[in-house]
């Protein structure tokens, strides 16, 4: 999955260094190529919820954080046929 994934790295890397607009914008991108590639209800889909959920998180906006993860709940619970 690391193909469809922009990047892992440089997301991570960026988080870390608190560029959070820059690894936004990479998570986001990811999350809409593995949705268009591999369908919303993907573990790999719910991963990636989960980590826009985090980085929102860990710049204090929790409301939005809350969203993903919400999301990425409701996405574990489809994982059966995987």
């Amino acid at each position: 999955m690391y193909f469809l994934s922009k990047s892992p790295q440089k997301k991570k890397s960026y988080k870390q260094q608190g560029k959070y607009q820059d690894a936004e914008k990479l998570y986001l991108e990811s999350l809409e190529i593995k949705e268009k590639a591999i369908g919303s209800n993907h573990p790999d889909v719910a991963r990636s919820l989960n980590n826009l959920g985090l980085l929102y998180k860990d710049q204090g906006n929790l409301e939005k954080a809350e969203q993903y993860y919400s999301n990425f709940h409701f996405n574990q619970s489809l994982w059966i046929d995987f």
